[in-house]
């Protein structure tokens, strides 16, 4: 997928793909193949075994969401456990809903709670 394609797919301007794109690398989630206007990004080998799909990232969060109000704060353990994904996926769906200001972040490290922003 290039960063047009992210663009479309999320609805989000191009710097925000592009911050998007590079924590998704980041986090070894995907692979970046070549630079600048080029670049496009494909999954690291071990994730294509599962295929995801765009809407799921919302499902899941809707999910973590609700679980964080029904039980006062989400970990990453928990949301592994919910969403069915590995800790750094978790970790990395976690980032992505504390920079959007759906939730906020306390602690550090193993001891770090979510709990909602609103």
């Amino acid at each position: 997928m290039a960063n047009r394609d992210y663009q479309r797919l999320n609805s989000v301007d191009g710097p925000t793909a592009t911050r998007d794109l590079r924590g998704l690398v980041g986090a070894d989630l995907v692979n970046q193949h070549g630079t600048r206007g080029g670049a496009y990004y494909g999954l690291v080998p071990t994730l294509r075994e599962t295929p995801v799909q765009p809407e799921l990232v919302l499902d899941r969060e809707q999910v973590v969401l609700r679980y964080a109000k029904e039980y006062g704060s989400v970990s990453n353990a928990d949301v592994q456990r919910l969403v069915g994904v590995n800790a750094r996926v978790a970790t990395y769906v976690l980032k992505v809903m504390v920079e959007r200001g759906s939730l906020r972040s306390e602690g550090k490290k193993k001891g770090n709670r979510y709990f909602n922003a609103s």
